[in-house]
């Protein structure tokens, strides 16, 4: 289902793997699957509440699967490219 919302996943790589977007971006994470951005060998990564790595394609596909996420997170996205 296309809202208008969406964003690439070339574009959400973006978004994650920049420090300063972290201030706006690790919250959602934690939100609304507890999980947590960390540094690991000079790159951010997500990690679950047992430390396991969290593939980031799958986190995307979630959130451009559920309007709210999509939307609240293409509202983010603009307000950091602007």
């Amino acid at each position: 289902m296309k809202t208008g919302y969406e964003v690439t996943f070339k574009d959400f790589q973006m978004l994650f793997s920049y420090v300063p977007n972290q201030v706006e971006i690790a919250p959602m994470f934690r939100d609304w699957f507890n999980y947590e951005v960390r540094i690991f060998a000079k790159e951010l990564i997500l990690v679950d509440e047992s430390g396991a790595h969290i593939d980031l394609a799958q986190v995307h596909d979630v959130i451009q699967s559920d309007p709210e996420r999509q939307g609240r997170l293409y509202r983010v996205a603009m307000t950091i490219w602007r």
